[in-house]
């Protein structure tokens, strides 16, 4: 019997499942079946799996659609041999040796249930994604933790291991049970729940498979509507399994903060964890699922008596409760289901932009130094009773004061106007249509915008509606001027500034055009001024009132009109032959170029083998081409496979079976994709050169006519079509720059007929480039740039690269979706065409990619055709939703700082969250702080002065800081605040912790320039990972802090208590016979953990809170005196005296261990850390209350007068700049 049986799963995957069976069968360890169990398919895959004649494969094939594991259970229950079973997906890839490693290592590891590897993404073109690119692409690469991490890990963060990447005992699922099929998206990660209760697992620290992302996100688990609700659907099933976790030891090991609830004997695991899922909500299946053990627990006779006397919980605590979390989300909160109204996406995104009152006070203090700007509008109204007041209001509220005046149109329309528009003496002039509103800081930008480009004579800005609620929608994010683009749709709108002398030089507006005034003026504007005096402001400074019908009285037909003759005009004057069509929508339109000649086309096809593709394309060509002077010059890379070398060599030997149209140019050696077309480019006799891949398909007659229609325009440089996938889907609509880092397609995946952003994905424009798999250039302009780099770019990035010395040479790159191909994408990279190892093809990959960054870097975080405000992380073209990333990037009035706290607990909010938001709210910085990690391109945009790292140890984090650390040359900072190489033996945090932490800190120092630490012993420990290393200490911040202060009780008994994180068991259990001794003289109250050795003598022990809570909580509980014992080791005297600030801004007189952290000049007893000592001082105090009171008041000026965050922020700045 075989040692593994290898369960492959099939479904519809036609296209992929030959390379995924060949990755199994080429395995370099064989003792293995493969069991290839098919659900159903429609296409051709059950074909495919059947041609196969390997004794090894068992084919096997579901009567009718099962879905989901059904075929995995079937296979592991009924006919697997083996005694390891291992998964696989038929559109994903193993690396050769995957079988070998993960068998070896099991059989070295009896203790190992199962061995998972890293994955590598791939997209539907086998291309890889970096971590830039795709979340896949992250989420596998995992480190090791044990089961109780993994157990904490699915809990909060859900799936991060690749099921195809598995090799797991077959007595586990005996052990475990199958797979559950009616959980169809999690199905994987609720096994892995049930094996990480009873096994260890292991993680190979290597990419043994290529996990293939579908585009569109298609995949099972891909992020799209319905599977983000069957995902929350189906984690609160998941987290059912927690259940089994029955022992209070055990649930700690799985959330350290458990511990809180530890009540010896009488502990109540199953409480512990619903405390635990709210009070660390992450998800609002959390939520639901805490809440629901709670009203499980309350609803129990015997467990809510247990609760009660060792929690203090009741349903008297549940109903407030029940009413703070909100398991069905927000939308409650105002009403029911039914009444609420979901927020239009707009209203969030806007408010995140405008402006903060510090940031308009930056803006002020530069309009006071500048000239008054030269600035009049003009507001129309169509009728005299139409309403202005809201524009006027608009108007009066700018910045920068300026002057308008109020027009009534009267029959003549646009004479009217323009007579109104040439008087005065402005230098600048606007229209303004009643109704609409100006943004405040509208003439701000403006006259900024005129100071940097005074070469600029019209300016538009971007702009969105306001509806008749007076919300906003539709912002339209408008690329810089783009000719074609305005050719194809008046999509710059409302012109808000002319140059008085341009708006006179060319007659004002002309009145043959009325309704399309202003979209004319734009073309003849061009024509007078060219690119450069053409301007855009990417802000939205326009709001259109929804409702408006325009200022003239015309019907959407006659407007229609009026652009087209008014488009037909700008053609005649520039001596253009072409022909004005309606577009796919209105006001769009379509220019078809007239072809005055035909010059020969030389069309470069380089190929290897896949002679299917290549006869497809080669005969779609023939057949569908209504263009009639073209060559194909078919630049073959050494095929070998025998059908397509007799293909070829037919070929040459009868050239007449194709008109004599095809070429074969012989190209042996590495597969170098540039190196082909240059050889090729170097025979052709054509003017124009069409580069185009080999798994393409003409789907059109006209689309070469259409392509050298614009190709043969004197002003431009490349021409690049629009390719669709088989399936119908955008493959390719142009590339934007920066776009996941480097450059991508923006619509990949979206329908073919999606419009896009406001209509670009069906609009012919000017493009920053295109892809190489159609390409059109002329061949002189192809030999002048030297062609396509065939030294940096073999195979990747050569065809941006290309275009973009194109752009820089003064052409414009075209882009028009009426040459529509079909495209299988990137198949001369897949499929054996290269003789690389996938290794080796990653490693080329990513050195090109690194080359293109460098290279063309300062182009990437702004392509004139894209918009600042448009989301450069992914290619749906979303708005962005990180502010600094929409920031003016010669706007920089004060240094701008990028900050990623590690957490959103104390550390995270302490060290860095809280001093990057006193330091926004003070003016003294543009400042950011988030957890996301930004992409090479999002980090240009923002081009930080200094950025701040705390605890950047997750391999995704290096990989990207290592990439960018070659590239952006920014101020880097590391910021600890534990000594995390030597926790205490109790901690419990110790076993969290990488047991290779040494070597995780010194590589994120050697990526950072600095390092900032909380005390000076830190400072010490710390001392040779990097040569600057500042002490900043922790101080607390005005606005959560200083307005608490409780009220004393006066109890017969004095409240003595303490208060701190999960993390101290060693300091409270060095107290605990103080604790013993004075429990009938003082009541102990004890918040946020509890040892299980002092319960018995505490008064009160209260749960952790959130964050957010924590100051309030900690002044209810009305300490008449806080101790703070710190157990004297290493850790603890690398510690900040936060906690006695924490104590002391409320009031509370503080004892504390006399060890370094609270040796320091705040006014606290201070203690050895010896029983008699600790008892004395406690009785001492609590002996005279009056004291006692005054000690509080004490520490408590103190803490205002030294250690508020406030006081303190030049030298958290200095410490954060260079």
């Amino acid at each position: 019997m075989p040692e593994i049986s290898v369960i492959l799963t099939s479904f519809n995957h036609e296209k992929y499942i030959a390379e995924t069976i060949n990755s199994v069968l080429a395995q370099t360890f064989n003792d293995f079946e493969l069991i290839v169990w098919d659900d159903c398919s429609t296409d051709g895959s059950w074909d495919i799996i059947q041609s196969y004649r390997d004794p090894r494969l068992r084919p096997f094939r579901n009567e009718e659609r099962r879905r989901g594991f059904y075929g995995i259970n079937h296979a592991i229950r009924e006919v697997a041999e083996g005694s390891y079973i291992a998964i696989h997906h038929s559109d994903d890839v193993w690396e050769p040796h995957k079988l070998e490693r993960q068998y070896s290592f099991l059989q070295k590891h009896a203790e190992i249930g199962a061995v998972f590897s890293h994955a590598r993404a791939i997209g539907e073109d086998s291309q890889v994604l970096d971590d830039n690119q795709h979340f896949y692409a992250q989420i596998f690469q995992q480190p090791n933790r044990s089961r109780y991490q993994w157990l904490n890990h699915f809990f909060y963060a859900g799936n991060a291991l690749c099921h195809p990447s598995v090799l797991i005992r077959k007595t586990c699922y005996d052990d475990c049970g199958l797979y559950k099929t009616w959980l169809p998206q999690l199905g994987d990660l609720e096994m892995w729940m049930r094996l990480c209760l009873k096994y260890e697992i292991h993680v190979l620290q290597e990419p043994l498979v290529s996990f293939r992302v579908r585009d569109n996100e298609a995949n099972a688990s891909g992020n799209r509507p319905e599977t983000r609700i069957r995902h929350a659907n189906e984690s609160l099933i998941l987290l059912e399994n927690y259940r089994q976790l029955n022992d209070i030891e055990q649930l700690i090991k799985v959330f350290p903060t458990a511990v809180q609830f530890r009540r010896g004997s009488n502990s109540d695991p199953l409480f512990a964890l619903a405390m635990t899922a709210l009070t660390e909500q992450t998800a609002l299946w959390h939520k639901q699922f805490g809440l629901s053990l709670l009203y499980e627990l309350v609803g129990d006779v015997a467990a809510s008596s247990r609760l009660k006397q060792y929690y203090q919980f009741d349903y008297r605590t549940l109903i407030p409760l029940s009413g703070k979390y909100a398991v069905f989300g927000d939308a409650l909160s105002a009403g029911s289901v039914a009444e609420s109204k979901a927020t239009p996406p707009l209203q969030p995104w806007l408010e995140s932009v405008r402006w903060s009152p510090c940031e308009q006070q930056w803006a002020e203090e530069v309009i006071a130094q500048w000239p008054p700007f030269s600035c009049e509008f003009v507001l129309v109204k169509r009728h005299e009773a139409d309403s202005a007041s809201q524009t006027v209001a608009s108007l009066h509220h700018q910045w920068m004061t300026t002057r308008w005046q109020v027009m009534t149109l009267d029959a003549s329309l646009v004479q009217s106007l323009n007579q109104v528009m040439l008087q005065g003496d402005s230098e600048w002039i606007a229209v303004v249509d009643a109704g609409d509103v100006l943004a405040p800081d509208a003439t701000f930008r403006l006259a900024q915008a005129v100071r940097q480009h005074p070469e600029w004579q019209i300016i538009y800005s971007d702009e969105d509606t306001i509806s008749a609620e007076g919300q906003h929608t539709q912002p339209h994010c408008k690329p810089d001027f783009n000719l074609d683009l305005l050719r194809s749709m008046p999509y710059t709108g409302s012109v808000i500034l002319i140059r008085r002398t341009l708006f006179s030089e060319l007659g004002g507006f002309d009145p043959q055009f009325a309704g399309a005034e202003e979209y004319d003026f734009m073309l003849r504007a061009w024509e007078k001024t060219g690119h450069g005096g053409m301007g855009h402001v990417p802000e939205v400074l326009y709001h259109r009132r929804q409702d408006s019908v325009g200022r003239m009285p015309l019907s959407m037909e006659q407007i229609l009109h009026s652009c087209e003759q008014s488009l037909v005009c700008h053609l005649e004057r520039l001596r253009i032959r072409a022909s004005v069509l309606r577009g796919p929508f209105p006001p769009a339109m379509r220019v078809r170029y007239e072809l005055e000649r035909t010059p020969l086309v030389s069309i470069i096809v380089p190929s290897r083998n896949q002679l299917p593709l290549l006869c497809r394309c080669l005969e779609s060509i023939i057949e569908k081409t209504r263009y009639p002077a073209y060559e194909i010059i078919v630049v073959d890379n050494g095929s070998d496979d025998g059908e397509t070398c007799a293909y070829l060599d037919l070929l040459e030997q009868h050239p007449e079976a194709s008109g004599n149209r095809i070429r074969v140019l012989r190209h042996p050696g590495e597969f170098n994709f540039s190196a082909m077309n240059n050889r090729a480019a170097e025979i052709a006799a054509g003017e124009l050169l069409l580069l185009l891949n080999n798994d393409t398909g003409v789907l059109h007659e006209d689309w070469l006519d259409e392509m050298v229609g614009h190709g043969l325009r004197p002003e431009v440089g490349a021409v690049g079509a629009k390719l669709l996938f088989p399936n119908g889907k955008i493959q390719h609509a142009g590339v934007v720059l920066g776009m996941r880092g480097t450059a991508d397609h923006p619509y990949i995946g979206h329908e073919g007929n999606s419009p896009g952003h406001f209509g670009r994905a069906q609009l012919t424009q000017n493009l920053s480039a295109v892809t190489g798999a159609c390409l059109l250039v002329r061949k002189s302009l192809y030999h002048q740039l030297g062609g396509l780099d065939e030294s940096k770019f073999k195979v990747s990035y050569n065809d941006i690269d290309f275009c973009l010395k194109i752009r820089e040479s003064g052409y414009l790159i075209v882009w028009t979706p009426w040459a529509i191909l079909l495209h299988e994408g990137s198949a001369s990279q897949k499929g054996g065409v290269e003789v690389q190892l996938e290794g080796e093809k990653l490693e080329r990959f990513q050195n090109e990619q690194s080359e293109f960054t460098q290279r063309w870097l300062p182009q990437l975080p702004f392509d004139p055709a894209y918009n600042r405000h448009l989301s450069l992380c992914n290619t749906d073209v979303l708005l962005e939703d990180q502010v600094p990333l929409t920031w003016e990037p010669s706007w920089r009035p004060r240094p701008r700082i990028l900050v990623h706290p590690a957490d959103r607990y104390g550390c995270g909010e302490y060290r860095v969250i809280a001093p990057m938001r006193a330091l926004r709210n003070a003016g003294m910085v543009q400042g950011w702080e988030t957890s996301r990690y930004f992409n090479t391109a999002e980090i240009a945009r923002f081009m930080p002065d200094s950025m701040v790292f705390q605890r950047p140890f997750d391999e995704a984090q290096f990989t990207l800081l290592e990439r960018q650390h070659k590239l952006i040359k920014t101020f880097r900072i590391l910021e600890l605040d534990d000594l995390m190489t030597n926790l205490p033996v109790k901690s419990v945090h110790k076993t969290h912790i990488f047991k290779d932490m040494p070597k995780l800190m010194r590589r994120a120092a050697s990526l950072c320039d600095r390092l900032v630490v909380s005390t000076e012993p830190l400072a010490q420990a710390y001392q040779g990972l990097v040569g600057d290393i500042r002490v900043q200490s922790n101080y607390l911040d005005n606005g959560t802090w200083d307005a608490l202060k409780p009220q004393r009780r006066n109890n017969p008994r004095p409240r003595v208590g303490w208060a701190g994180g999960i993390g101290h068991t060693g300091d409270l259990e060095m107290i605990v016979d103080v604790v013993r001794d004075l429990a009938h003289e003082v009541e102990w109250i004890f918040f946020g953990m509890c040892p299980e050795v002092l319960m018995p003598y505490v008064s009160e022990i209260h749960t952790g809170v959130a964050l957010s809570e924590y100051p309030t909580k900690l002044a209810s509980l009305d300490f008449d005196l806080a101790i703070a014992p710190l157990e004297d080791n290493a850790f603890n005297r690398a510690k900040s005296a936060l906690k006695l600030l924490e104590y002391g801004i409320l009031g509370y007189p503080v004892i504390c261990s006399d060890i370094i952290p609270y040796q320091n000049n705040i006014p606290a007893r201070r203690v050895a850390n010896r029983y008699r000592d600790w008892v004395k001082a406690i009785r001492e105090w609590i002996a005279d209350r009056e004291a006692l009171a005054k000690a509080g008041d004490e520490i408590r000026e103190h803490i205002r007068t030294h250690w508020m965050l406030e006081d303190h922020l030049d030298d958290w700045l200095k410490a954060w700049l260079p």
